[in-house]
């Protein structure tokens, strides 16, 4: 699957995404693409390319 990195204006995180959601969130204004982090260059990154989730840890979903 291609993908592409992105930093999301709202939490700024920096997550791997499929290509075609990248760009969706890019065009809207809620991402900008930024290079790969450098701590994964040759790892595993363990990003699971699911699309953008809420990353809370209070197990509450932001509306």
């Amino acid at each position: 699957m291609d993908t592409i990195w992105i930093k999301v204006i709202e939490t700024g995180k920096t997550v791997e995404v499929g290509r075609s959601a990248g760009n969706g969130m890019i065009s809207s204004g809620h991402a900008v693409q930024v290079s790969r982090p450098e701590e994964t260059f040759g790892q595993d990154s363990g990003v699971e390319d699911s699309g953008v989730e809420d990353s809370t840890d209070d197990g509450e979903v932001e509306e």
